[in-house]
C-alpha cells in the first residue's frame, strides 16, 4: 500500500493500532490489578517516561513525509 501512494492510510492504520493496543492493555492491566489489590497507588514519576515515549512516537507519525 505504501508503494501505491497510500501514505495517509498507512499512517492512520499504524496510529489507530497503537492507540487501541495502549488503551486495551492499560485497561486490562488496571482491571486485573483491581481483582488482586483493592486499592491501587499511582506513581506519577514512573509514568512520565512511557508517556514521553508515546508522545514522541505519535508526533513522529503525524509529521508529514515528503514524497518524491
Amino acid at each position: 500500500m505504501l508503494l501505491e501512494g497510500h501514505l495517509h492510510l498507512v499512517l492512520a492504520s499504524l496510529l489507530g493500532s497503537i492507540f487501541v493496543n495502549l488503551l486495551f492493555i492499560l485497561g486490562l492491566s488496571i482491571l486485573s490489578a483491581g481483582f488482586k489489590h483493592r486499592e491501587q497507588i499511582y506513581n506519577q514519576k514512573a509514568t512520565q517516561i512511557p508517556v514521553f515515549f508515546m508522545t514522541t512516537g505519535v508526533l513522529t507519525l503525524l509529521i508529514p513525509v515528503r514524497q518524491y
